[in-house]
């Protein structure tokens, strides 16, 4: 282990002996059937963002702001503050999500913009067996 990763390890949730799950995934289930859920948590989110579409997601997700900047924007100068710049990922068009949060976070994150922009979709917490 490198010594940046090993600081960067010693310094985490690890350190105070809490362990952090590995083992939930993400499924995100459409109308149409389809249904994504990846290897990463992180994964299934941004997929699932494309397929809704970054502009229309944008009309949720952009309102919501976590360290300092939208969870989703355009805008580069958004994220100059941002505290979590390792977690911004790019998206088609232009856009940029920050993948922050927990399983249960981004799931409520989900069902909340399918409610309200009239998605239909359905996220959910699977838990090991």
């Amino acid at each position: 282990m490198s010594d940046e990763v090993k600081s960067s390890y010693e310094r985490g949730s690890y350190r105070k002996g809490i362990k952090r799950s590995q083992n939930k995934s993400l499924k995100v289930t459409f109308p149409d059937g389809t249904v994504i859920q990846e290897d990463t948590i992180r994964i299934t989110y941004v997929k699932t963002i494309e397929k809704i579409g970054p502009a229309k997601a944008a009309e949720y997700f952009g309102t919501i702001n976590r360290y300092y900047g939208p969870l989703m924007s355009q805008n580069p100068a958004d994220y100059e503050k941002c505290t979590k710049q390792r977690e911004i990922c790019e998206l088609s068009d232009g856009w940029k999500l920050l993948t922050v949060g927990g399983a249960e976070c981004i799931a409520d994150y989900l069902n909340e913009a399918s409610e309200k922009l009239h998605l239909g979709i359905k996220a959910e917490v699977i838990l090991p067996e």
